[in-house]
């Protein structure tokens, strides 16, 4: 699909391996265009981006902010009582599903599918936490 991928890791998985299989993320992207990094900017990264996508990282809030289309992912199907979900708000899709989320990710940077939803949905998270 030729596009332009940017991993921002977390800086706790700086210097540790434990939990991370970066080798097959290379094996399965080598014919895309992709940068695995810790040390970005991640605003900066998130200025450019066309979406952010995202497990529940309060970067998720500034990408709202910047009203920029958001994907939450919980492929573990992790615990998420004590987490502000953005999707509640429909200011993100969440997917559990790696193939739903595929999907989904084609629909939004191809033909702009959820814009209008999206954006309802930020308007709300807005108006909610950005006072």
């Amino acid at each position: 699909n030729n596009f332009e991928i940017i991993i921002k890791m977390h800086p706790k998985w700086k210097g540790r391996n434990e939990g991370l299989n970066l080798s097959k993320i290379r094996k399965e992207c080598e014919n895309e265009k992709f940068l695995i990094s810790y040390d970005i900017d991640i605003r900066t990264a998130l200025s450019a981006a066309d979406l952010l996508i995202t497990d529940y990282s309060n970067i998720g809030l500034e990408a709202i902010c910047l009203e920029k289309p958001l994907i939450t992912v919980n492929f573990i199907k992790e615990n998420l009582d004590n987490i502000l979900k953005y999707h509640d708000f429909g200011a993100a899709l969440y997917f559990e599903n790696y193939q739903k989320f595929e999907k989904s990710i084609l629909e939004i940077l191809n033909g702009n599918n959820y814009a209008k939803t999206l954006e309802i949905g930020r308007q709300k998270f807005i108006e909610e936490f950005n006072f």
